[in-house]
C-alpha cells in the first residue's frame, strides 16, 4: 500500500469518526451524569473536522496542475476509491515531494497510527493524545507539501535536464547497438517513434542514472530491404530496452523482492514488460530469451514477416560502451498481413495537403506535434537520430490501417549507417542552429504551409529564405492570427531570444535544460489547454 493510499483511507476514515463521536454526544446528553462529556466530545468532533479540511487542502496542493482538478474533486469526494491507488500518482508525488518522499511516507503513517487509536478508543479516555499526533502530523504535513509544491516547477526544469543527458545517452547507444546488429548489406528504414511519455519519467535526486534507465524505453519501427518496393515493405515494431544488471535477478513472476509489512512510498518501476504496460510477464521462456544474443536483426525482421510471433527476440549489445538492450515486441499477438501495410508520409507532404488524398492538420494535431517535436529536439540533439538543423523533410508519421495518421509521430534513420540529410544552411553568425530550425518548422506546423510553399523561386535564392521568412511572418502577427500568446512566445525564442546571446551553446546540459523550460514547457501547456487536461 502506498503512502498516498493512505493518505486517501485516513481522509475518508475521519469522517466515519466524526460520526461516531456526534452519535457518542447525543447518547451523552440524555444521560445527566455524562453531559460533562458533551461538550468535549463535541469539541473534539469540530477539531477532527477541521484536521481532515487541512488534509484535503494538502492533497489538492500536492496534485492540483498534475491532473484534472474535475479528477481531484472525485478523489475527494470518494476517499475508499480506485483512483488513490493507480500508479501513476506515485510519479507524481515522487517528482513534487523531490527529496522528502520518506518523510511524507513516516508521516502519513503516524497519522493514521493516530487515527486507528482513535477508533479503537473513540477517545473515551480523555488522554487527547491521539487527536495531538493527528494535529502535529498534519501540521508537519502541510509544512512540507507547502514548500515542495512551489518549487514543483523549477524541479521538473532540473529533473528534465537531468532526463535529457540520459535520453540521448540512450538513443545513441541504442543506435549503435542496432547498427552492430545488422549483418546484410541492403539498408533498412528505421523509424523512431518521438513519445511524449518520455517527458513523463520521473526523475529525483535520490535516483541513480541506472534507476532511472531502467525506467526507459525506445519504440522503432524497422523495415525489411529499403530497397524493395513500398507496397512490398514489411515493418515490425519493437521496444528496446536496456537489460537489468546482472546483480538484478530476473524472477519468473512480478514480485521482484519480498513484500514489506507496513507502507511504501514508490518504488522505481521494474524493467519489465509488464511493469511498461504489457501484457507479457516474465516467464521462463522470456528470460531465456534475455540471455539469447540476436546475430542478425535482418533475420529476425525478415521471420517476423512470416508472422511467428515471439515476445522478446533476444538481445544487442552496443559494441561502443558494450551496454546490452532486449527487443521486445510492442503487441501481445501476431498479426494479419493486412497490418504491416504501413507508409511513411513525411511532414511535407502532409503540410501541403488539401484533405484529398491526407487528411489535414487539425490545431490540436498542430499543438501536440509541436510539443512532441520540441520536446524531441532538447531529448534527440546531437545524435544520429536527428540532423542538426531539423526540418520539415526529416519528420515522419506512418501510415497503417485504422489509425490515426497523426498518432505517431518519428524520425527516419537507414541501417546501416547512413548520412542523415543536413538539412538548409544555417544563418550565419547565429551560433544556435538548431533553435533557428526548430523556430522555422513551428512556424510551418502551426501556418501548415511549407516556406518554400508561400514564395516565389526568385526569393527562394535569397540566402537563408526560410528564416528571414520566419521571422516576417512572426513579426507582421500572421503566426499570433494562428496561434496562442505561449506558441508565439515560443516561437519567438527560438528565432530571436536570449539563446542566441554570444556563449550560450545548444551542447550544454544546463542550456538544454533551460530551452525545455522556456519553450518545449509553453508548447506543452498550449496542447494540455487545448485537450482540456487542466480545468
Amino acid at each position: 500500500m502506498s503512502g498516498f493510499e493512505v493518505a486517501g483511507l485516513v481522509l475518508g476514515s475521519i469522517p466515519i469518526i466524526v460520526s461516531a463521536l456526534r452519535a457518542y454526544s447525543n447518547g451523552i446528553s440524555n444521560l445527566k451524569r455524562w453531559r460533562s462529556y458533551e461538550r468535549e466530545l463535541k469539541s473534539l468532533g469540530m477539531k477532527l473536522g477541521v484536521e481532515r479540511l487541512k488534509l484535503q487542502t494538502l492533497l489538492e496542493n500536492l496534485l492540483v496542475g498534475a491532473i484534472p482538478y474535475s479528477q481531484i474533486e472525485n478523489m475527494i469526494k470518494d476517499p475508499f476509491g480506485p483512483d488513490w491507488k493507480k500508479d501513476e500518482f506515485h510519479d507524481i508525488l515522487r517528482l513534487r515531494l523531490w527529496r522528502s518522499p520518506e518523510v511524507f511516507e513516516s508521516i502519513i503513517i503516524d497519522i493514521k497510527l493516530a487515527i486507528d487509536q482513535i477508533q479503537s478508543k473513540l477517545m473515551l479516555d480523555h488522554s487527547g493524545k491521539a487527536s495531538s499526533a493527528l494535529s502535529r502530523g498534519i501540521t508537519s504535513l502541510e509544512t512540507l507539501v507547502s514548500g515542495n509544491v512551489k518549487l514543483a516547477p523549477a524541479r521538473r526544469h532540473v529533473s528534465q535536464g537531468r532526463l535529457s543527458a540520459l535520453v540521448r545517452e540512450l538513443s545513441r547507444s541504442t543506435y549503435e547497438a542496432l547498427s552492430c546488429a545488422f549483418k546484410c548489406q541492403g539498408p533498412h528504414s528505421v523509424s523512431l517513434r518521438l513519445a511524449p511519455s518520455l517527458t513523463e519519467v520521473t526523475c529525483i535526486p535520490q535516483d541513480t542514472d541506472d534507476d532511472i534507465l531502467q525506467k526507459l524505453s525506445l519504440q522503432f519501427a524497422i523495415s525489411s530491404h529499403s530497397n524493395q518496393d513500398e507496397a512490398a515493405k514489411h515493418w515490425e515494431e519493437i521496444l528496446l530496452r536496456p537489460v537489468i544488471k546482472p546483480e538484478m535477478v530476473i524472477p519468473t513472476t512480478l514480485d521482484l523482492r519480498p513484500a514489506k509489512k507496513g507502507v511504501k512510498f514508490a518504488e522505481t518501476t521494474p524493467n519489465t514488460p509488464e511493469a511498461h504496460g504489457k501484457s507479457l510477464k516474465l516467464n521462463p521462456d522470456l528470460a531465456a530469451s534475455l540471455q539469447r544474443n540476436i546475430d542478425d536483426l535482418c533475420k529476425v525482421v525478415h521471420r517476423s514477416a512470416k508472422r511467428k510471433f515471439e515476445a522478446c527476440y533476444g538481445c544487442i549489445t552496443d559494441s561502443v560502451s558494450l551496454k546490452t538492450y532486449g527487443l521486445y515486441s510492442v503487441s501481445d499477438c501476431p498479426h494479419d498481413a493486412s497490418d504491416y501495410n504501413w507508409k511513411l508520409i513525411p511532414l511535407t507532404d502532409v503540410l501541403g495537403s488539401t484533405g484529398k488524398e491526407l487528411p489535414v492538420l487539425t490545431y490540436a494535431d498542430t499543438l501536440r506535434l509541436a510539443s512532441v517535436v520540441s520536446s524531441s529536439v532538447s531529448k534527440l540533439h546531437n545524435t544520429p537520430w536527428m540532423p542538426k538543423t531539423l526540418s520539415h523533410s526529416d519528420v515522419f508519421f506512418i501510415q497503417r490501417p485504422g489509425k490515426n495518421l497523426f498518432e505517431d509521430v518519428s524520425f527516419l534513420n537507414e541501417l546501416p549507417h547512413h548520412p542523415l540529410s543536413p538539412g538548409e544552411a544555417a544563418v550565419a553568425n547565429v551560433r544556435n542552429k538548431t533553435l533557428i530550425a526548430l523556430g522555422i518548422l513551428l512556424v510551418e506546423i502551426i501556418l501548415r504551409q511549407t516556406m518554400d510553399s508561400r514564395r516565389g523561386h526568385e526569393e527562394s535564392l535569397i540566402p537563408h529564405a526560410s528564416y528571414r521568412q520566419a521571422v516576417h511572418l512572426l513579426d507582421s502577427c500572421e503566426v499570433k492570427m494562428e496561434a496562442s500568446d505561449r506558441y508565439e512566445e515560443a516561437v519567438r525564442r527560438c528565432l530571436k531570444g536570449e539563446f542566441h546571446f554570444q556563449g550560450r551553446n545548444v551542447e550544454d546540459d544546463g542550456f538544454r535544460q533551460d530551452v525545455f523550460g522556456s519553450i518545449v514547457k509553453l508548447l506543452e501547456e498550449d496542447m494540455n489547454d487545448c485537450n482540456g487536461n487542466f480545468v
